[in-house]
């Protein structure tokens, strides 16, 4: 190999080590600030369920107007398709719903789940403003009620990916 390669592949070893390395301590202060939690890979294909006791759709709705969402570039869309959809988009590119699945014996059911999604030229999206968004929305869920419970589900998307 030339001398110019191996400096070539030398300084993007270096460069590749400083992104991981900021990307990694940027990861561990939103940790540390409560702002995010560890999570899958890919967390945005999982719907979670919340189960709240007492909890109606009006209550949830005036917490989530209540809450600023502008740390994840969100629009609050409320009702959005009908009564019970909370819709949020995101100029991060990507969009998430809250949904009112009904009340059976006082408990309350609401689905939260990633509906779309881009990523840049890898395809990967942006899952730190994701996962900051997600907490948030975690930490109201619970703060309406402590005992919440909680379902997680994979989700089958069907997605199409454009090469040309």
């Amino acid at each position: 190999m030339s001398t110019m390669v191996i400096v070539i592949l030398v300084i993007f070893a270096i460069v590749c080590g400083v992104a991981f390395f900021n990307a990694k301590q940027r990861g561990d202060e939103l940790m540390a600030q409560g702002k995010i939690v560890r999570r899958d890979p890919n967390f945005y294909e999982y719907a979670e369920t919340f189960m709240l006791s007492n909890v109606d759709y009006d209550k949830v709705l005036y917490h989530v107007n209540a809450r600023s969402f502008a740390d994840s570039g969100c629009t609050v869309y409320p009702n959005n398709g009908g009564y019970g959809n909370i819709l949020f988009k995101s100029t991060n590119e990507w969009n998430a719903v809250i949904k009112y699945l009904g009340e059976e014996n006082s408990i309350y059911k609401y689905r939260f789940q990633f509906v779309a999604w881009q990523g840049g030229s890898s395809g990967i999206p942006k899952m730190e403003s994701m996962n900051i968004f997600e907490t948030k929305i975690e930490k109201m869920f619970l703060s309406l009620e402590s005992n919440a419970k909680v379902q997680s589900e994979r989700v089958k998307y069907n997605t199409s990916r454009s090469y040309f």
